[in-house]
C-alpha cells in the first residue's frame, strides 16, 4: 500500500508541475492554415510543420487545420511520406489560407492517414474511419478487429471469433491500447466484434515489429486504437442504428469555447434496456447486454500546451435461465437453472502535452484501466414434498487492475526525431477466485502485485537522400512477491531508398511481456485471465526479423512484400483448453495449471498488392506461414503445431463508388487453411471391457477444413434537408452461405474385424461439422449531421 500511495502522489506532483509552468508563459498571435490534398482537395492530418526561424514543430489536427506564429518567415512543411516536403513563406499567406501538399511515390515504413488515403508497409498498417466502414459487417456493426483482416498476416481465431492473431501469435500476446490505455478483454459479445466504437475512432494501428517505445508492445504486436480529438472549431454529430446496436456520436466546443472541446460517443443493444428491467424476474430464455462508452474533454491554455481528459467504459453480460419438470427415479421433480456471465472494461487517463522551445515537447499520461470478470451457475430441484434446495452452485470471478504514468519528451528537427522517457505503472491481478456458500478462496497464482519501470530512448534520422536509421532501446526492470527481472530490449532499422519507385527495409528487435493471458473460457464468451511474471512463469520474450520490400508498378499498383521470423521464449500455457478444470482443488497453483519455459518459432512471408484509382480499389493479401512450439511437458518435448497455426491466408476486396459516391460497393473473399486440433488414432478396451479408451499420438495432429467466405455490401449516400448525410448500408455476410467448421463431434462407426486383436482400428475420423454463421443480411443506417 504504501508502494501504491508514493506512486499516486508522485505522478499527481508532476502533473502539477507541469501544468503550473506553462500557466507562466504568454501565447503570441498566430495565423491558421489548412493544409489539403492537392489532387482529393481533402484535409491532410498529422503534418508535421517546422518554424525554421524560431526551431518549433506543430503538427496539425483532424481537420488539416494548424496555428502558426504571425512573426515567422517561413515555415518548413513536413508531411507524412505520402507527401512531398515545401517550404511555405507565410507573408504570401491571408488569414486561414489553404495550402496544397502535393503527393509523393515513395512508401516507407510510417503510414500516411488522410481522409482517404492509406499506405501501409509490412511492420506497420494504419485503419481510418473510412477503412474502417468500408467492410462489409457481421450484424451491420463496423469492427476495426474484422477489418484488420485486409492487412497481410492478421488473422482472426475464427468465424465466431474476431480477435486477431499476428504472425502466428496469441491475442494474449498482443498489446492493445485505446488512446494509450490498455485494454485486457477488447471484444463484446463474447467475440463477435471489439469494443472500438467505429464513429469514435480516428485510427487503428497494428505495429507487428519496432512499435514506438513509448507505447510498448506485446511479444506478438501492438494494436494501437486512437479516437479523434474533440475540435475547437467544428460540431460534428452522428446517429447510428444496426440490427445489433444503436449509437451515437458528438464532436465539438465546449458551448462557444475556442479552448474547450468535448467528444461524446454512446453504444447500446437496444436488448440491454430489457435485460436491465427483466433479468431478476427471467425463467426461461436468454437476455444479453453490451455497451460502451467514451468521454473526451479537451482545453488549449493560453500558453499553447494542451490537457486532453479521456475515459471509456465497456459492459458485457449474459443472462439465461430455464425451469422445468424432469423425470426422477422416485417420480417427478421441479427444477430451476441460472447462468450469468459478464466482464467490464474500464479506463481513464489524463495527458498534457507542452510544447517547449528548440522543437521539444513534453507528453505526460497519468492512466489507469480496470478489467473484471465474472461467472456463475445455480441450480435448484424440489419434489411435490419438498421446499427448493440447491443442487449446484457455482461462482468464479478476477480481474486486474493497471494505474501508471508515462513520461516522455520528443524533439523533431532537420535532424530526425529523438524521443526518451520513462514509463512506471502498477499491476494488481486476482487471476481468478472460487467461492462457495463459505469462503472464497483464490487460485492460479499467488502473485498479486507487480511493478514496473522502463526507461527508454529512440532515434529515428535520415542519414543523405536514400537512407533513414531508427533504432531504440529500453531498460525492463520489473518486481514482483520473490521475482525481480531486469531485461533490455530494443529496436534496429535500416531503410533504403533504391529508386523513386523501390524501397528495401530490414529491421530487428528484441521485446518483453511481464503479463501472461491464459486461454479464453466460458464457450463462446471470451474472459481473459491474466498471470504476472513470477519465478514460475518468467516474463516472455522474443526476438524478431523483418525484410521487407515496397515497389510501385506504375502509377497505380503498389506492392508491399515482408518475409518475418520470430523466435520466442518462456511462453506460458494451460494444462487444458476448458479454464473450468483449472479451477479443480488439484489444480490450485501456477505449478500445477500451466506449463511454463515454452518456446515458439513463427516464420512467413507476406504479399500485398493494392490497386488505386480515381473510384476504384482493389486488394490482394497473401500470407504462407507456419508456427512451431515446445514445452517439456507437452507432446514428449516434440515440437508440435499450436492450435492457430495457418498454413495459408487469403484476403481479396474490391471498392467502388459510383455516381459521385452517392452509392458504393464493398465486396470481400477471405480464406484461411483450417486450425489444428488432437484427434485420436487408435482405441483399447479398459480391463472391464466396457470402456473405449482413445489412444493419441500427438497435439494437433489433424486439421480442420480450409475455410472461406464471401461478403458483400452496398453503401447508398445522399445528403437530405439541411445538408444532413445519411447513410444505408445493406449487404449479405457469408453470401455463398458457407458452413465453415466451428468444432467436430465424432461419430461412432462400426470398425473393421480385427478377430479380436488390439488395439482397435480407429475408423476414419468422421465428423459432424457445424458452422456458427450460414448467410446473413443485414441492414443498417447511419446519419452524419452537417457541421456548424
Amino acid at each position: 500500500m504504501k508502494r501504491n500511495s508514493f506512486l499516486k502522489k508522485f505522478c499527481f506532483l508532476v502533473l502539477v508541475l507541469l501544468v503550473c509552468n506553462s500557466l507562466q508563459t504568454q501565447k503570441s498571435d498566430s495565423i491558421t492554415l489548412k493544409l489539403l490534398d492537392s489532387v482529393t482537395l481533402l484535409p491532410v492530418i498529422d503534418v508535421y510543420v517546422f518554424d525554421a526561424k524560431n526551431n518549433i514543430v506543430s503538427l496539425s489536427n483532424e481537420q488539416g487545420v494548424i496555428k502558426l506564429a504571425e512573426n515567422t518567415s517561413r515555415y518548413w512543411i513536413t508531411s507524412h511520406v505520402a507527401y512531398v516536403e515545401d517550404t511555405i513563406f507565410a507573408q504570401d499567406l491571408p488569414l486561414n489560407g489553404e495550402v496544397n501538399l502535393a503527393p509523393s511515390n515513395n512508401a516507407i515504413s510510417t503510414i500516411s492517414v488522410t481522409a482517404k488515403r492509406r499506405r501501409t508497409s509490412g511492420s506497420i498498417a494504419t485503419l481510418d474511419e473510412s477503412d474502417i466502414k468500408s467492410v462489409p459487417a457481421l450484424f451491420g456493426e463496423a469492427d476495426p478487429l474484422r477489418a484488420a483482416l485486409r492487412i497481410a498476416g492478421v488473422e482472426s481465431g475464427g468465424e465466431a471469433n474476431s480477435r486477431l492473431h499476428i504472425r502466428g501469435g496469441l491475442p494474449g500476446e498482443n498489446l492493445t491500447l485505446l488512446d494509450g490505455v490498455p485494454i485486457y478483454n477488447e471484444t463484446h459479445v463474447g467475440p463477435l466484434f471489439s469494443v472500438f466504437n467505429a464513429d469514435v475512432l480516428k485510427s487503428f494501428t497494428v505495429h507487428k515489429i519496432a512499435a514506438p517505445l513509448e507505447k510498448g508492445s506485446g511479444i506478438s504486436a501492438l494494436l494501437d486504437a486512437t479516437t479523434k480529438l474533440p475540435s475547437f472549431t467544428e460540431r460534428d454529430k452522428k446517429l447510428s442504428i444496426g440490427p445489433i446496436n444503436t449509437g451515437f456520436y458528438m464532436n465539438g466546443p465546449w458551448r462557444k469555447s475556442e479552448r474547450t472541446a468535448v467528444a461524446i460517443g454512446l453504444r447500446a443493444a437496444p436488448l440491454s434496456l430489457i435485460s436491465l428491467f427483466s433479468k431478476n424476474n427471467l425463467k426461461n430464455g436468454i437476455l444479453p447486454e453490451l455497451a460502451d462508452v467514451n468521454l473526451s474533454l479537451r482545453h488549449q491554455l493560453p500558453s499553447g500546451a494542451e490537457i486532453i481528459a479521456r475515459a471509456f467504459w465497456t459492459h458485457d453480460a449474459l443472462v439465461s435461465a430455464q425451469e422445468g419438470i424432469a423425470a426422477a427415479d422416485w417420480g417427478t421433480t421441479q427444477f430451476r437453472e441460472r447462468f450469468t456471465v459478464g466482464w467490464n472494461n474500464q479506463g481513464h487517463s489524463l495527458n498534457y502535452v507542452h510544447p517547449l522551445k528548440n522543437s521539444w515537447s513534453l507528453n505526460t499520461l497519468l492512466h489507469g484501466a480496470r478489467f473484471n470478470y465474472f461467472w456463475n451457475e445455480f441450480s435448484e430441484e424440489r419434489d411435490e414434498f419438498t421446499f427448493f434446495f440447491p443442487t449446484a452452485n457455482f461462482n468464479v470471478s478476477g480481474g486486474i487492475n493497471d494505474f501508471g504514468i508515462r513520461l516522455w519528451s520528443e524533439r523533431i528537427s532537420t535532424g530526425g526525431r529523438l524521443v526518451f522517457g520513462l514509463n512506471a505503472k502498477q499491476l494488481t491481478s486476482t487471476p481468478a477466485t472460487v467461492e462457495d456458500a463459505e469462503t472464497p478462496f483464490p487460485v492460479l497464482s499467488d502473485i498479486r502485485r507487480s511493478q514496473r519501470l522502463n526507461l527508454f530512448v529512440s532515434w529515428d534520422r535520415k542519414l543523405g537522400n536514400r537512407t533513414r536509421l531508427s533504432l531504440g532501446g529500453q531498460l525492463n526492470n520489473y518486481w514482483s512477491d520473490g521475482y525481480a527481472a531486469y531485461l533490455p530490449t530494443g529496436y534496429l532499422s535500416l531503410e533504403n531508398k533504391m529508386t523513386n519507385e523501390l524501397t528495401t527495409k530490414l529491421t530487428v528487435e528484441r521485446i518483453a511481456q511481464f503479463e501472461h493471458a491464459l486461454p479464453s473460457f466460458g464457450g463462446a464468451w471470451q474472459l481473459n485471465t491474466w498471470l504476472l511474471a513470477s519465478e514460475v512463469a518468467p516474463a516472455s520474450a522474443a526476438n524478431k526479423a523483418e525484410l521487407s520490400v515496397n515497389y510501385s508498378l506504375g502509377s497505380f499498383i503498389e506492392v508491399s512484400q515482408a518475409a518475418y521470423y520470430r523466435e520466442a521464449y518462456d511462453l506460458v500455457r494451460t494444462t487444458s483448453e476448458d479454464f473450468i478444470q483449472l479451477l479443480d482443488d488439484d489444480t490450485p497453483n501456477v505449478t500445477d495449471c500451466c506449463v511454463a519455459g515454452g518456446r515458439g518459432t513463427n516464420y512467413g512471408l507476406e504479399t500485398s498488392l493494392t490497386y488505386r484509382r480515381s473510384t476504384l480499389e482493389i486488394g490482394l493479401n497473401y500470407t504462407i506461414a507456419r508456427s512451431r512450439h515446445t514445452f517439456e511437458r507437452i507432446n514428449g518435448g516434440r515440437p508440435f503445431s499450436p492450435r492457430f497455426d495457418r498454413r495459408h491466408s487469403v484476403n481479396f476486396w474490391l471498392s467502388k463508388s459510383l455516381r459521385n459516391d452517392g452509392w458504393r460497393i464493398n465486396t470481400q473473399f477471405i480464406y484461411q487453411s483450417g486450425i489444428a486440433y488432437t484427434a485420436p488414432v487408435a482405441q483399447i478396451p479398459d480391463p472391464s471391457g466396457e470402456v473405449i479408451i482413445p489412444i493419441y499420438d500427438g497435439i494437433n495432429n489433424a486439421r480442420f477444413p480450409a475455410v472461406h467466405r464471401l461478403d458483400l455490401g452496398v453503401d447508398r449516400n445522399w445528403i437530405g434537408r439541411n445538408g444532413h448525410r445519411n447513410t444505408v448500408s445493406f449487404g449479405v455476410y457469408n453470401l455463398l452461405n458457407q458452413a465453415n467448421a466451428s468444432y467436430f463431434q465424432f461419430q461412432r462407426v462400426r470398425g473393421l474385424d480385427r478377430e479380436g486383436k488390439f488395439p482397435i482400428a480407429q475408423p476414419a475420423r468422421q465428423a459432424q461439422v457445424e458452422g456458427v454463421f450460414g448467410i446473413y443480411p443485414y441492414v443498417s443506417f447511419r446519419k452524419e449531421f452537417a457541421k456548424r
